[in-house]
């Protein structure tokens, strides 16, 4: 699914990455809620960092991740997927 959507060319430097994970459901009362049951967003962002890495999203690795988000909310049938956010962002930033 990546796939058609690799860079030309790996992003140098620090790097946001902001991931929202959309999972199908019937149940109309948790259509926009946010999900919180496993999988574990962490799990799933390091397998998505993984293999961004592989497919030469990062310059270097996908320790140049600095800042990420993850969100994972439950969405209407026929919605669901992955949405994925990436930006170089600037190196120096005061806190």
């Amino acid at each position: 699914a990546l796939a058609p959507h690799k860079l030309d060319e790996p992003l140098e430097g620090c790097i946001l990455l902001d991931v929202e994970y959309l999972y199908e459901t019937k149940d109309k009362n948790k259509i926009d809620r946010y999900k919180t049951s496993k999988p574990d967003g962490d799990n799933l962002l390091k397998v998505l960092k993984d293999q961004m890495n592989m497919m030469g999203f990062f310059s270097d690795d996908d320790a140049q991740v600095c800042c990420e988000a993850i969100t994972r909310y439950w969405v209407r049938q026929g919605e669901g997927g992955i949405r994925v956010h990436i930006a170089q962002i600037e190196k120096d930033v005061n806190l």
